[in-house]
């Protein structure tokens, strides 16, 4: 029974050795630049130790190197997937679900479908262990798209089109950030950095299938009157304000600087903010710069650019993914009457409104409330709600006031402003 035991043990530390024997020894990899907005380049480091009885150094000379390199191009997947500050697998069921098929994914013949460029030879190769290991640092490049495209494909994480399939597609709208009493039109036509940013930016977003707009100031903020303006509150915060008249899910904001190098040469920065435009929350920040180099600034701009907007890009997508699972999101401010005096009506409506949003919303947050109005966040299933105008539709049927009616006064794809007047 001992001897059976025995043999059962082994037989299953030999399963799970097999089962490991894909991954990377090494974990070790640094993203060095976006070379574009599909491709990563990165700097990887690979290991390789003989399991060899006999002859253990003939056999690192023979293979040690071509199977470090093996190594480097796991590790730089590994990274992307589970590294840095914005990896793939993010959420608990994207990583519990790639386990499943981690042992097969780094088979590789797989690896190595991702791999589209690697140095011809390593930056560095450096004998381990009195010569029984060795370790070489490579510089390759990942196609990322190709490698998310795999993992929508095998359920691991949701594909973009389910997403669009399900809330639409994400409205981005780009501006540069700006100072106090600044116009958008000032700004771009006062700065060609700033206007070649935003194009970058722009081609980037459009390249990945985002509705995108770079807003002309003057054209939207007028949607919305200044009484109204104050209603949506952060009078200070004019990019706020202009993304929720235009209507879009989130806003990106950015900055562009140049730092002056040794023998004339500069080197660009482009920090890129992006944040939810219902709550104004920030949902990343990123900086990106390029290489040094004299003359040149749009390629400058354009290198920076790329550089921060991998990042970025991966936390607007997850965010997007949490909305699926929450529900669409949508600002909700409700107006009560001014010449309301009787504060016991007041606090009826404003109960029996709350309560109409809990019963069609799945989620509801209230923001603020004043003397007179109600400022929510609510989150509506996107199949019982389409849009801002059917969620309108859906409250204004839901409250039941025999006096009173709830009407609107401006809508867009994320706003609504409401107010209850007699009947």
């Amino acid at each position: 029974m001992k001897r059976l035991l025995l043999i059962s043990a082994i037989l299953l530390l030999s399963s799970f050795s097999l089962n490991a024997s894909n991954l990377p020894v090494s974990r070790q990899a640094t993203l060095l630049e976006a070379s574009s907005s599909s491709e990563l380049y990165l700097e990887a480091t690979g290991f390789y130790y003989t399991e060899k009885k006999f002859r253990k150094k003939a056999d690192v000379k023979k293979f040690g190197v071509g199977r470090a390199i093996e190594d480097a191009k796991k590790a730089a997947i590994y990274y992307l997937l589970y590294g840095g500050t914005d990896p793939i697998l993010s959420s608990e069921k994207e990583l519990n679900h790639f386990k499943f098929l981690e042992d097969g994914f780094f088979e590789s013949n797989n690896i190595n479908l991702f791999i589209t460029y690697e140095d011809a030879r390593p930056q560095k190769t450096v004998l381990l262990n009195k010569g029984t290991g060795v370790k070489v640092i490579l510089d390759l490049k990942v196609d990322k798209s190709k490698l998310l495209k795999t993992l929508e494909d095998e359920g691991v994480v949701v594909a973009k089109e389910t997403l669009l399939d399900i809330v639409g597609n994400p409205f981005i709208m780009v501006l540069p950030q700006l100072s106090k009493g600044e116009t958008v039109a000032d700004a771009l036509e006062n700065s060609n950095d700033n206007r070649h940013t935003a194009g970058v930016i722009q081609s980037f977003l459009t390249a990945k299938q985002y509705d995108v707009l770079v807003p002309d100031q003057k054209n939207f903020v007028n949607n919305l009157t200044e009484q109204q303006l104050s209603l949506v509150g952060k009078a200070d915060d004019t990019s706020y304000q202009l993304a929720l008249s235009i209507g879009s899910d989130v806003y990106i904001d950015y900055t562009v600087t140049f730092t002056k190098s040794s023998y004339d040469t500069k080197q660009a920065a482009v920090s890129i903010r992006a944040f939810e435009t219902t709550t104004s929350r920030l949902l990343g920040a990123e900086t990106g710069y390029s290489e040094t180099r004299n003359g040149n600034d749009m390629v400058s701009i354009e290198e920076a650019v790329l550089d921060a907007m991998t990042n970025v890009m991966n936390r607007i997508h997850n965010y997007w993914e949490r909305d699926l699972e929450r529900g669409v999101q949508y600002k909700v401010i409700l107006t009560l009457p001014k010449d309301l005096t009787d504060s016991d009506i007041k606090e009826k409506l404003s109960e029996k409104y709350l309560d109409t949003l809990e019963d069609i919303a799945d989620t509801v947050k209230e923001n603020t409330t004043g003397s007179h109005t109600i400022d929510t966040t609510v989150w509506v299933s996107p199949s019982k709600f389409e849009s801002s105008r059917n969620l309108y539709k859906g409250i204004r049927e839901d409250f039941e006031s025999s006096d009173y009616k709830i009407t609107k006064d401006h809508q867009n794809r994320k706003l609504l402003l409401l107010s209850i007047k007699s009947k």
